[in-house]
């Protein structure tokens, strides 16, 4: 299994001037738009991408760094656990499969519902 890691944006920009010159930058190398933008600038540190290999982890970084801004990369926690025996949701099907009788409703005598037969009285009454 090969070593991934993970790209961390760090707001680092001091000044106001710094600042708009990098959220420039920023949106046109990475066509963000100004929410993105002020989203990822608001926040201190923010992790842009996870699970890359070191290539593509150091082509962000470099294409990152190019537009003034700061990134750095970070291995990912190596999992011990055995990930093909843990499910990655909750598993919501029951393990016990129905039963024919409680499936189809057409097996199951409902005596509340049946009705007489007006076919079988006198119609000359």
């Amino acid at each position: 299994m090969a070593l991934l890691y993970r790209v961390v944006f760090v707001n680092t920009a001091d000044s106001e001037t710094d600042l708009m010159a990098i959220k420039h930058r920023l949106s046109q190398r990475f066509r963000l738009t100004p929410t993105a933008l002020d989203k990822l600038l608001r926040s201190r540190e923010m992790i842009l991408k996870n699970n890359l290999t070191g290539e593509k982890a150091a082509t962000l970084k470099m294409a990152i760094d190019e537009t003034g801004a700061y990134a750095r990369i970070e291995a990912m926690p190596v999992d011990t656990t055995n990930q093909e025996s843990v499910p990655s949701f909750m598993e919501k099907r029951r393990v016990e499969r129905r039963t024919p009788s409680s499936r189809d409703r057409r097996v199951r005598i409902r005596n509340g519902a049946i009705q007489p037969d007006r076919r079988t009285k006198d119609r000359r009454n």
